[in-house]
């Protein structure tokens, strides 16, 4: 086959991917950053991580379902620097297997088809050279990527084994999709490719003849089951994991977030993006290449490949070729999938999204499944390019050469200028192209040693999960891919886990010094590694100024060891905690979800920590360790603010204008129907408000004497029973359910409503609207409180598993920033109590409280503690009127170089406080105030000196007629200890009223139509409030006895095994884990049988087991996932063997039918 090319068009595509490699990936450089790491450095340490069914080395532990497939991706780059190649070398060898092969397929298929090589190199030209696949490349996901080569090349090995009738195409197949399974760690590529496979077999199979419609469809059915089986080795960890994943999240919670996603990228999928294979995320948006891709000019250029391609329709001889047909039949199809929830039928899309959990892969479908166009573009842009050339040529013959040159030239050199200019991986302010320093690998081979079974925690922590380097990386912490074992850098996405983080991260901040021993023994970490090359303003970390400030206070359980580079390694020297360990300390017992773990830690009086049990599921854990709880925690389940709420005065129930019975009310329902197939609100929701329009109809039916046939009320009871069963599947964020609208379905089934006739259907009525409000965590004695202008009320929510006197105490409370609160409410009981106030904390004791949902009132009092005698005034700024007290008149003026302004110092802010700025203005002339607060913490550019954080623009909806008020809240950064308020006067400026953004992007032109400005302000408020979680707390002491303890020594096969041999059993006593808690962590004798104990979550994060009777001298602690592993991987093995010979037997089969 290979003779028959032309050796200049494979020459040519060959030194076209040889320098498109080299031009985007320059000497000493190889892709790094984002959100997808470094996946080409250190394939060892990474190996290790993606091949273990349980991720040790990610902060405390965790499991990905996704990963494993690049197991075979990792060794081959493990194999290439054995033999002396690096990760530059290995880079550019990717790319260039992609290039070619993807470009050189391209042209293969396009001969299979019968086209001309003319029309086939013009193909594989364009699928280099197009906007999707610059798109691809610039997004740098490697296995979006290698998609651009596997394709073309899986198309051109099922075309080529269905024209051949040959079964042997299935086995180069599955040999080609092995070496590319890190494609198939995305699922939205599995899909397409599925697609991709299946509408080809489906599309010969209805143009084919009876003996090739008998071959296609054993082709497919080998197909099917050879792939499932072949894949096995990873399907099995797949499945298993992801069961775990989908487990923590409802049907209805995974829809929503599935079509929240889905309308999230409505405006990236439109369908004149998708048709010209446009990323308006990278083009339009984010503007990576800068404005010139905005230009009307090449708005315009942009569609000539699409109207080139398209134009093929125009020629008779193509709509009656299979092959034309079955490209754009391709096309029409994925474009109907990549386009979402956009027209045309975007509402059929919409209602497949929240129907269907099982579409949550294709939550982003243009980038998943738009990527197939590449094919069909390609195919149709050289046939299309080809064939105008042609009718030119016998037309309008002068023509023909110029359109020929100027169409190729405008599509595949100007549109995707950035792929020719070595741009590809090249934005404003970020360069993903990197060279790892050599400290790094330093200080890997030091640590690994020196370390032992220890996490290392690197500082500063990222609050997310990103981080830069003054070495140019910019993307997702490495930390884990540079150093062996467990690494603490970031937030992991487990909320368990990230508590710690938190924690870690406040407590550095607050250089609570004891506080961090306990975290550290806790979460067995030995190393902490200070990263001073971090540029840490930009994310939000904690500075580094202040991490080494901390270190300087010489905390007694550090000791530095050595430095490499800005590299700094210290040593835990006084953790005794290993992976293994029994407490001794009493237990205590925690409800609800936290923010922060680090009031208990604080509280423990014991030098070290106590052991905590997170929210205990099964009642068993609490019954079982009664002898060893001392305390219990309870935190908020729900929290609501009353300024959240509608006033008492406005009616929540529905208005209805038609009832049952008149001429239009089913016109009504056909309504209500349409709008629940177009609606975004989650099932639940939509559910409630449907029943509350039933309610109000049955209200207004009875209020009219026409409720004879109560069907209405029946039509409500029904619907109850409905949104029940929705309410027990769903997890709603926050107070998404608008709870004054049930509370007031209560008032109406208790006044409304009396009849005897009634009584059953009322109160079933009743109980399921009772039982609703508890899965939904709304108190049924829940009620309005009136409020004074001075003060805010907040409900806090809390479920209580027994009868008790609690105390509540309000942490981190700074009574010279806030007036002393009130509790004014416990359910349906008022109160007027004033706390305790001992060291920042409010306690209001001895409050009986019953088993089940509770809810507390508390009244806190407004605050203004903005002060216009400590205010800073800077340029044309001064008091017209007033100036004692509240009342006062700013007046504030602007010229130009000379900006009025005045500023207000807040001290000691916490991330546990936000601030309501408000103020009253008076534009006189100009502009409207600009709004500013800036942090200790914020990020200073270096060359604009321009702040990035929080900055406000007060709106001008009136000129110098009324005074408005307006205000904005500020929430400051966990790492912010001062701020700074700033109300500034801009100028007005009125270039672009005459002159075109261009002419105005001259600053020096700009300036000349600057105006001055003159604003009038006062009644500036600066109101704090109190974001914490109030904690009840209950003193139980157990039984008080201690539970017993146990000696061992503990020996790590591998990440997820390990062999402990016990001694000096003195049960009942706790073995702690210090890995994530996860069910599949079991306990296994040395027979391999699993150990049945109670097994429940400690610290916070870890697993705990309770041991009630002697175990064996030896057991194993074992992560059961690896298990479907290895089940997987025999599988695979058992299938090849068996699908050779089966293939080899179906192809001499066929071969010999054939010859006779």
């Amino acid at each position: 086959m290979f003779t028959n090319y032309k050796l200049w068009i494979v020459s040519l595509l060959f030194s076209l991917s040889i320098f498109c490699t080299f031009t985007w990936i320059p000497q000493g450089k190889f892709w790094g950053g984002a959100d997808v790491g470094i996946p080409m450095f250190y394939p060892e340490n990474q190996l290790s991580t993606v091949a273990s069914a349980w991720w040790e080395k990610h902060s405390t532990g965790t499991t990905n379902s996704m990963t494993y497939t690049s197991v075979p991706f990792y060794n081959i780059l493990i194999a290439l620097e054995k033999v002396g190649s690096t990760p530059e070398i290995n880079e550019k060898l990717f790319v260039f297997i992609i290039l070619f092969g993807g470009s050189w397929s391209v042209f293969a298929i396009a001969v299979h088809f019968g086209f001309s090589k003319k029309i086939g190199f013009l193909a594989a030209l364009f699928s280099i050279f197009n906007f999707y696949t610059l798109s691809v490349w610039h997004r740098g996901v490697h296995n979006g990527m290698l998609m651009l080569l596997f394709i073309p090349l899986s198309f051109l090995i099922i075309y080529r084994g269905i024209s051949k009738k040959s079964y042997l195409s299935l086995l180069t197949l599955h040999l080609v999709s092995f070496f590319a399974s890190y494609i198939y760690g995305a699922p939205g590529f599995v899909v397409a490719l599925w697609i991709l496979w299946l509408t080809t077999l489906i599309f010969q199979f209805v143009i084919g003849s009876g003996p090739e419609k008998r071959f296609i469809v054993s082709f497919t059915l080998l197909l099917i089951f050879s792939w499932l089986f072949l894949n096995a080795w990873w399907l099995f960890h797949f499945i298993e994991s992801s069961k775990y994943v989908f487990e923590s999240l409802s049907l209805s919670d995974l829809q929503n977030r599935t079509i929240d996603v889905v309308i999230g990228l409505k405006r990236q999928t439109e369908v004149s993006y998708v048709l010209r294979g446009i990323s308006r995320y990278n083009l339009y948006d984010q503007k990576d290449w800068g404005e010139i891709y905005s230009h009307p000019v090449f708005v315009f250029l942009s569609w000539i490949p699409t109207i080139i391609l398209f134009s093929t329709s125009l020629f008779k001889k193509n709509v009656k070729s299979p092959i034309w047909t079955f490209n754009m039949l391709l096309i029409l199809i994925v474009v109907f999938i990549s386009k979402g929830i956009n027209p045309p039928l975007g509402w059929l899309a919409k209602i497949l999204y929240e129907k269907f959990s099982l579409l949550a892969p294709l939550r982003n479908p243009y980038e998943k499944i738009g990527i197939l166009l590449i094919l069909p573009f390609s195919f149709l842009f050289g046939l299309g390019i080809t064939q105008i050339f042609y009718w030119f040529k016998q037309n309008i013959k002068w023509l023909a050469k110029p359109f020929l040159v100027t169409g190729i030239f405008l599509s595949v050199f100007v549109l995707v200028w950035p792929m020719w200019l070595g741009k590809t991986f090249v934005v404003p302010n970020y360069n993903y192209l990197i060279s790892v320093p050599d400290y790094y690998s330093d200080a890997s081979l030091w640590l690994k040693a020196n370390n032992n079974d220890m996490r290392i925690l690197h500082l500063p922590l990222a609050p997310e999960e990103s981080v830069d380097y003054d070495w140019g990386y910019t993307g997702g912490v490495p930390s884990q891919v540079f150093f062996s074992g467990s690494s603490i850098a970031y937030k992991v996405g487990i909320q368990s886990v990230d508590f710690q983080v938190n924690d870690l991260i406040y407590s550095i901040h607050e250089k609570d010094t004891e506080t961090i021993i306990k975290l550290l023994e806790s979460l067995n970490v030995g190393w902490i590694i200070i990263h001073n090359e971090t540029e840490s303003e930009r994310r939000g970390h904690e500075s580094l100024a202040e991490v080494n400030k901390w270190l300087g206070t010489n905390p007694n359980y550090l000791q530095h060891q050595i430095d490499f580079g800005p590299l700094s390694l210290w040593k835990v020297t006084r953790s005794e905690s290993t992976h293994f360990y029994s407490p001794t300390a009493p237990f205590s017992i925690i409800r609800g979800k936290p923010e922060y773990l680090n009031s208990y830690w604080k509280n423990q009086i014991t030098e070290k920590p106590s052991f905590i049990i997170a929210n205990p599921e099964d009642s068993s854990t609490e019954s079982k360790i009664i002898r060893s709880i001392e305390m219990e925690y309870i935190y908020p389940a729900k929290v609501v603010r009353y300024s959240d709420q509608i006033s008492e005065s406005s009616g929540t129930l529905p208005y209805v204008s038609k009832l049952p019975g008149s001429l239009f009310y089913p016109l009504i329902r056909f309504k209500e129907f349409i709008e629940g197939l177009n609606t975004n609100e989650p099932p639940t929701i939509r559910c409630l408000n449907m029943a509350s329009k039933r309610l109000s109809e049955a209200i207004s039916l009875k209020k009219m004497g026409l409720f004879e046939t109560n069907s209405s009320l029946v039509e409500y009871n029904k619907l109850l029973q409905k949104c029940g069963m929705l309410a027990t599947e769903t997890t709603l964020s926050g107070w998404s359910v608008d709870r004054l609208l049930i509370y007031d379905n209560f008032i109406a089934l208790n006044n409304v409503f009396s009849d005897e006739s009634e009584a059953a259907l009322l109160e079933n009525s009743r109980s399921l609207l009772k039982q609703i409000m508890y899965d939904l965590g709304i108190n049924p004695y829940f009620d309005r409180l009136s409020l004074g202008d001075d003060s805010k009320a907040i409900a806090y929510s809390y479920n209580l598993s027994e009868d008790g006197v609690y105390s509540l105490e309000i942490d981190e409370f700074d009574p010279e920033v806030f007036n002393t609160p009130i509790l004014v409410k416990i359910n349906d009981q008022a109160y007027n109590t004033e706390p305790v106030i001992e060291d920042n904390k409010l306690i209001f004791s001895n409050l009986s409280l019953k088993a089940g949902k509770n809810e507390v009132h508390i009244k806190y009092f407004n605050k203004n503690i903005f002060s216009i005698e400590k205010a800073k005034f800077i340029n044309d700024v001064t008091i017209i009127s007033g100036g004692e007290g509240n009342s006062y008149t700013i007046e504030a003026s602007s010229v130009q170089d000379k900006l009025g302004r005045f500023e207000f110092d807040l001290s000691k802010v916490k991330d546990i406080y936000s601030y309501d700025i408000v103020t009253d203005y008076f534009v006189q002339t100009g502009a409207a105030p600009v709004l500013k607060v800036n942090q200790d913490s914020d990020y200073v550019d270096p060359e604009t000196r321009i702040v990035f954080r929080n900055l406000w623009f007060l709106e001008l909806n009136t000129y110098n007629r009324f005074w408005i008020r307006k205000g904005y809240t500020y929430e400051p950064s966990v790492n912010a200890n001062n701020a700074t308020v700033i109300y500034e006067i801009p100028l007005w400026n009125d270039c672009l009223g005459s002159f075109s953004q261009k002419s105005c992007r001259n600053k020096e032109f700009l300036k000349i139509f600057d105006r001055s400005s003159k604003v009038l302000m006062k009644d500036i408020g600066i109101i704090p409030n109190y974001e914490g979680l109030p904690t009840l707390q209950r003193i139980i002491n157990g039984s008080n006895e201690e539970i017993g303890d146990v000696e061992f020594q503990y020996n790590r096969i591998n990440g997820e095994n390990y062999k402990i041999d016990i001694t000096n059993q003195k049960p009942p006593y706790v073995l702690i884990f210090s890995e994530t808690f996860h069910p599949l962590w079991k306990l296994n004798s040395g027979d391999g049988k699993e150990i049945e104990a109670l097994h429940f979550q400690a610290n916070g994060y870890a697993n705990a087991w309770f041991i009630e009777s002697e175990l064996p001298d030896r057991i194993y602690v074992k992560f059961s996932l690896s298990d479907y592993r290895r089940l997987g991987n025999i599988i695979s093995i058992i299938s090849l063997i068996i699908l050779l010979p089966v293939i080899i037997y179906l192809n001499r089969k066929k071969v010999k039918l054939l010859q006779k």
